[in-house]
């Protein structure tokens, strides 16, 4: 019997572990400590879907809606965004509170995944069964693009096929079945909707590719005598429709278009409910100004090629960082390929197209555009760079492989380029003390030095080579390490999940229907943004997600919460009473110990720093405003006091403001002085117009500085007199200062700003006509920015908002919209609510969760449509009377979605069928021919 040889593939995933397994390990991340990989997003994000998921599938919940983040969220959408790697299912052994770990383990072994497709990618495609598929399948594996996306691990899921949608893609056009491509393309758009969108721009990019690098494509059955010439009138013509005909490329297209239509369809049951909801996210609401490449840009683009960065905010926003190493050998290899001499030059021509359109999808802004779903993405700014990194490994690969015909030249000059990438990280932006180190340089230098030596050898003793691709993996794996040890973004998160010990005795005994605000210790450096009730089971309108309705958002944002105004709501702070009435708030764990007892808010459960308040005015689940709120525009105002007022009187039909404007006054700059918006936009060179700076500054009290001395912290003091009895508020939106202490009545109390340009709302306290509040804000970003300075503007601006709710007119507010309906909850799931609602009056129907055209409601068994409000609040007309109300959901193109899926699947298991039938068939003809010339 013949025994098969043994597959190189299996070394690559083998050794990714291993040294996933060091760089954990040299981090402290788990099983080797108490950090996570789970850093930022992976936090805030990931791990929170994660921890909800586990949830839904331990206790039957739907996995079509959840009510545990944003007020209410498609649940499909985001499994299809965020979870849809078979490897979640590690979570269901974790608990809630260990689901950080549960990320950790996850992220460590996707790079030894992605390793083994890559390398059944070059086994496959190039014919290659040796030591060479381990080297680059570890490159592509530990590639920048892959660590500094590690906690973005879905876009890992999207990538994890990449290789195997290139192979189908080969055997399609070589004449094998597309079924290969169909699935894997599929596959890829359902694991992550995002990263699919660009691998099936790629597949059209890689379709043209091999028509021009590989001759055998196009003229593949033809011969000399099909090229049918005619001469007429002393001129020769070519009959191109005959030779197109006799050619395979039309039936290579014919099937290029069918099979990714097929991909299209399979994936439908994910892709058609995401467009639904993408349609209303805010994406390409961002500023772009920032992202695009000038100046020194350049340079950080060649530095990227070099050394794998670090995913930081810094080079998340204001550094130009496209992660595309893919390690200094693959670099030099990449540059040598085109000087071989056994290479065609049509394959060389192919491959530099390749790496051209790369290039200009970089510093062409309106084709970087059409990669990024149209829209300008917040954070890592070129998120198609693990395609350029799969470009240059293949090339690399290629240059490998034909290393015995690439001359000492050839090598020389991509020894040159990585030294010259090596100098453009001193020349770049990138150059400061988060990612450079001298040591750092020395290192990358000894790096291509030893590699340019390994691959001269290997070109001139083609019979030790060998032994020098042993030496070269070693190098690589040493490379691999020392490179990224130290870059790998972690989080210790374990104090933070201790609180649903807490959380678990506050919740038992509410309501299904209950809405629960969670505010942890603001001492922390890290954001408010941990969907707390994700992680821990409880309704909640606090959201962190790509796929939250933009309008909705914008809506909360403008009326006094705390939140990123692009495309979520984020955290919780304290919530004026007005907001938690119209988004009803039932409870509100307090972690920060500033909230105490007053007339709206009534203090149940304290435990260890966390106490458990009721509020005292807050509407049901659902309830009916009056039809004025047609006439309200929720984006008109942007002042918040202005949109509470605004708010209250639609949804009451009254008159009557409830929040008054508090002038601040006296004004002290420490370490700074006072200068016109105008002369700090001149100075930080934005582009803003005078109007809308001289808007701020005047009506929302924006305060512009400029610091004296950059070295120490600035602070700004100013008084807040309360123009009325009531609650004291102020609203902040500053950048870079971050700590805050108010005295009010003889109490002094801290608050943290973010210092990242974020609003945050603060409840000061009660207070009396003519009370005083004084408050200091300064300190300075926890930030190094590598010149000895705290702060990275000379000139630099706030801005602030003091007011007071006047209770007796807000007690009145309330008791006018209590009195306009009555609402008894009947049943409460995830995807289905049934009310007894007692309307006194016309009017609508107000539901506080976005509008998401998934429910069906019905009022007494007729459906009624769905008010398509400015605000994206779910809202439908109802009349006076006593009706029972049905709400029922299922994502907006589900259905539509299962059956092309279906029908696709069925098609796809079909052509497998006839594909096999017809290659039996070919194999016996071939057998008998064989046997018959034998005979």
């Amino acid at each position: 019997m013949k025994s098969k040889k043994f597959s190189y593939i299996w070394f690559a995933p083998i050794i990714t572990l291993a040294i996933m397994l060091i760089i954990y390990a040299a981090n402290g991340v788990f099983p080797f400590g108490t950090a996570t990989t789970a850093f930022s997003d992976g936090f805030s994000q990931y791990t929170a879907f994660l921890a909800e998921l586990s949830n839904k599938i331990r206790n039957g919940g739907s996995l079509f809606f959840t009510w545990h983040t944003g007020g209410g969220q498609n649940f499909w959408t985001l499994i299809g965004y965020y979870l849809m790697s078979p490897l979640n299912f590690i979570a269901l052994l974790f608990p809630a509170e260990r689901m950080a770990d549960a990320f950790s383990l996850i992220t460590l072994i996707k790079p030894s995944l992605l390793a083994l497709t890559f390398g059944i990618f070059l086994k496959y495609t190039y014919k290659k069964n040796d030591l060479s598929i381990v080297i680059f399948s570890v490159l592509w594996s530990m590639s920048g693009f892959i660590l500094a996306s590690i906690d973005l691990t879905s876009w890992l899921d999207g990538i994890l096929y990449l290789p195997l949608v290139i192979l189908g893609l080969h055997r399609m056009m070589n004449g094998k079945s597309a079924i290969l491509y169909s699935v894997f393309l599929g596959l890829t758009i359902i694991s992550n909707f995002y990263i699919g969108w660009m691998v099936c721009i790629f597949c059209v990019i890689y379709f043209i590719y091999m028509f021009i690098s590989d001759d055998e494509v196009v003229f593949e059955g033809i011969t000399g005598d099909d090229i049918k010439t005619e001469k007429v009138s002393d001129e020769t013509t070519v009959d191109i429709f005959g030779i197109l005909k006799k050619s395979y490329l039309l039936n290579r297209f014919f099937k290029f278009f069918v099979s990714s239509l097929l991909a299209g369809a399979f994936s439908a049951i994910m892709s058609l409910p995401m467009i639904s909801t993408l349609s209303n996210t805010g994406k390409g609401t961002v500023d772009d100004a920032v992202f695009n490449i000038h100046g020194n840009g350049v340079f950080s683009v060649l530095a990227s090629l070099i050394f794998p960065f670090k995913n930081t905010y810094i080079s998340m926003a204001s550094v130009e960082c496209i992660f595309c190493f893919v390690g200094i050998a693959a670099l030099i290899l990449a540059v040598s390929y085109f000087f071989a001499k056994g290479i065609s030059v049509r394959k060389k021509i192919g491959n530099f197209m390749l790496l051209a359109v790369m290039w200009v999808s970089i510093f062409i802004h309106s084709i970087y555009f059409v990669w990024h779903g149209f829209g300008i993405p917040m954070g890592i700014m070129y998120r198609f760079a693990f395609i350029y990194s799969f470009v240059i490994l293949k090339i690399a690969y290629e240059a490998f492989c034909e290393l015995k015909n690439i001359p000492v030249y050839g090598i020389a000059a991509g020894t040159a380029f990585a030294v010259l990438c090596t100098v453009s990280i001193k020349l770049s932006k990138l150059f400061n003390s988060v990612f450079y180190s001298g040591r750092l340089i020395i290192a990358i230098m000894l790096f291509i030095a030893v590699f340019t030596a390994i691959l001269i050898l290997a070109m001139k003793k083609p019979n030790l080579k060998t032994v020098l691709t042993y030496c070269l993996l070693v190098c690589v794996v040493i490379e691999s390490v020392v490179l990224n040890f130290k870059n790998l973004n972690t989080l210790n998160v374990q104090e933070t999940l201790e609180d649903k010990k807490y959380i678990d005795g506050f919740i038992e005994n509410t309501e299904k229907s209950d809405r629960i605000y969670f505010s942890n210790g603001q001492k922390q450096k890290y954001r408010d943004m941990l969907m707390y009730g994700n992680f821990f089971g409880y309704n909640s309108l606090e959201n962190y997600s790509s796929l939250a309705d933009f309008s909705y958002t914008l809506s909360i944002t403008d009326l006094g919460t705390y939140g990123n105004r692009l495309n979520y709501q984020d955290g919780a702070k304290e919530q004026t009473p007005i907001f938690n009435m119209m988004f009803p708030t039932n409870y509100y764990i307090d972690g920060t110990g500033r909230i105490d007892e007053s007339v709206y808010r009534t203090k149940l459960s304290e435990r260890d720093g966390y106490t458990l308040f009721k509020n005292n005015y807050t509407m049901p689940f659902m309830y009916t405003v009056s039809n004025k709120i047609k006439d309200w525009d929720p984006f008109a105002y942007f002042i918040v006091i202005d949109n509470l007022n605004e708010a209250a009187k639609a949804i009451t039909d009254t008159d009557e403001n409830i929040v008054s404007y508090n002038n601040p006054s006296d004004f002290k700059f420490e370490n700074c002085v006072h200068i016109s918006a105008v002369e700090r936009v001149e100075e930080n060179g934005n582009d803003l117009p005078k109007e809308y700076l001289e808007y701020i500054e005047k009506r929302m009290n924006g305060y512009s500085y400029r610091i004296d001395d950059m070295t120490k912290p600035a602070y700004i003091t100013f008084n807040s007199v309360a123009e009325t009895d009531g609650m004291m508020y102020l609203y902040v939106d500053t950048y870079e200062l971050t700590d805050m202490t108010v005295t009010l009545n003889g109490k002094t109390t801290e608050y943290y700003l973010f210092g990242k340009d974020d609003n945050c709302t603060f409840e000061l306290g009660q207070v009396k006509k003519g009370d005083v509040a004084t408050i200091k804000i300064g300190g300075y970003r926890d930030n190094d920015f590598g010149n000895g300075n705290v702060y990275g503007h000379k000139s630099n601006s706030f801005t602030t908002l003091s007011y007071t709710v006047d209770m007796d007119k807000f007690e009145n507010a309330y008791k006018k919209l209590d009195s306009m309906s009555d609402t008894q909850m009947l049943e409460f799931e995830d995807t289905y609510v049934k009310a007894k609602v007692t309307c006194f009056e016309d009017g609508l129907l107000y539901i506080p969760t976005a509008l998401d055209k998934g429910w069906t409601i019905t009022v007494d068994g007729n459906e009624v449509p769905l008010y398509e409000h400015e605000s994206h609040i779910l809202m439908a007309e109802i009349s006076k009377g006593e009706h029972i109300v049905e709400m029922k959901y299922c994502p907006q193109g589900f259905v539509a979605g299962a059956v092309i899926t279906g029908v696709s699947i069925v098609i796809l298991i079909a052509w497998a069928v006839i594909s096999k039938k017809r290659n039996d068939r070919r194999k016996a003809a071939a057998s008998s021919q064989a046997n018959v010339s034998e005979e």
